[in-house]
């Protein structure tokens, strides 16, 4: 860009020199602007302009319009780095950013605005406009700090919810398994939209919004803002029941025998061992995992409930054991196809296929299956996006078209809106 723009000025000045030269020879410069400032008032009986001065006057014109025309410019998109384990990186539009456990990744703008990705979050860029940026987040914790401009224009897509931004500060949490979004404000004011909110909804500082596609419920509190911050956010489970990984077996709770005391010490270090469940609800999954292969992880899953092969799903692909992890999804879409939780655990196989192995074809598979199970689903805009995006990947350029024309017919403003667009040749 600044080589280009030192050949622009270059010729600006080529050209006007030329033209300089050209009218010193036609005429005297200085008596030319005279007369042209007088252009247009009453003359003197018997005087006209010189046909000299009309034409000094032109090219004086036409050398402020070419000078005007090289000296602007548009202003640049918006562009960021990528900070993570200390060191940096330039961003890409559209490549998925993650956060491995244990660390965080910086996203650092060049208007000076801040995007941090929590551990086990994921998330990517999609477009970068000069007033701002959208952004995508699939799964997890950001923490956002948004410089404030008149201009500014940003947007949040986070699975069915938009979180629109001018200059703020605030978090966010979505699960998308468990449909659970929460938006916590520090400063400004943000508008959130989507899922069963019909019109866009102002959050201002100090507020929080905590939202449930599956329960269709809408909950805003209010709050000191320093009681905002990020560390309040939980992170729900991954499963999407109402509570962390509840036992679906129901058991009478009677007063139990009181232990022999040479037995306490044992049964006190037994009940302190915590479950894969109450790991998994702490966010460690890799240490989950491990407590549910010491029991026999596919043995595990085949005594599993819906809500519990789901939790068992999602350790296994956090952890990054992407084989028993589709293992415990399969299970779940086998033994309880009617359950809402068969087509979530689709997408989650779509995820798998598309970021872990990269079998586009196979991710296109999934994100269909979704589709055609739960077309208006919460989860429906995000998988035909990705379903359209699939296709594309895997070199199906017919389906990817038709792909793109429903996906711009349902949402033509959506964070797959610009592949769309360039699928159709728009």
């Amino acid at each position: 860009m600044g080589t280009m723009t030192r050949s622009l000025s270059d010729l600006g000045r080529r050209v006007a020199d030329e033209q300089d030269a050209e009218l010193d020879r036609l005429v005297d410069l200085g008596r030319a602007r005279e007369r042209f400032l007088r252009y247009g008032q009453p003359e003197r009986a018997g005087r006209k302009a010189h046909p000299l001065m009309i034409a000094a006057a032109a090219a004086l014109m036409a050398a402020g319009a070419v000078l005007a025309v090289l000296w602007y410019r548009a202003p640049e998109p918006l562009h960021f780095e990528v900070v993570s384990r200390g060191s940096s990186s330039a961003g890409e539009e559209g490549s998925w950013l993650s956060a491995s456990p244990g660390e965080a990744v910086d996203l650092r703008f060049s208007d000076g605005s801040r995007v941090s990705l929590a551990e086990r979050s994921r998330a990517r860029v999609i477009e970068l406009g000069a007033e701002g940026a959208d952004l995508v987040v699939e799964n997890g914790k950001v923490q956002l700090d948004i410089v404030s401009r008149r201009e500014s224009q940003w947007q949040l897509s986070l699975g069915p919810f938009r979180v629109q931004v001018t200059g703020t500060r605030f978090d966010v949490d979505w699960q998308p398994d468990a449909e659970r979004l929460m938006v916590s404000m520090r400063e400004g004011r943000v508008l959130v939209s989507g899922c069963m909110l019909d019109e866009p909804r102002p959050l201002v500082a100090g507020e929080v919004l905590r939202a449930s596609c599956k329960e269709g419920r809408v909950e805003i509190t209010s709050q000191p803002a320093q009681a905002t911050a990020a560390a309040d956010l939980e992170v729900p489970p991954p499963d999407g029941d109402a509570e962390p990984y509840e036992s679906e077996v129901e058991t009478d709770l009677e007063p139990a025998p009181r232990p022999e005391p040479a037995r306490t010490a044992t049964a006190e270090r037994v009940q302190a061992t915590p479950t894969w469940k109450d790991l998994a609800a702490e966010g460690d999954y890799k240490s989950a995992y491990a407590a549910a292969q010491a029991l026999g992880f596919r043995d595990e899953c085949a005594r599993a409930g819906v809500g519990d092969l789901m939790g068992l799903g999602d350790v296994a692909r956090y952890a990054g054991q992407l084989a028993d992890a589709e293992h415990a999804y399969g299970e779940l879409r086998r033994r309880f196809p009617s359950d809402d939780r068969a087509s979530v655990a689709a997408f989650a196989l779509a995820r798998i296929a598309f970021d872990q192995r990269g079998r586009y074809s196979e991710a296109a598979r999934w994100f269909g299956t979704y589709l055609r199970e739960r077309p208006s689903g919460s989860l429906a805009r995000e998988a035909l996006g990705r379903y359209m995006e699939s296709l594309h990947r895997s070199g199906d350029m017919v389906g990817a078209r038709q792909a793109a024309e429903r996906y711009l017919g349902r949402y033509p403003t959506g964070p797959h809106s610009e592949l769309g667009h360039r699928l159709l040749g728009n």
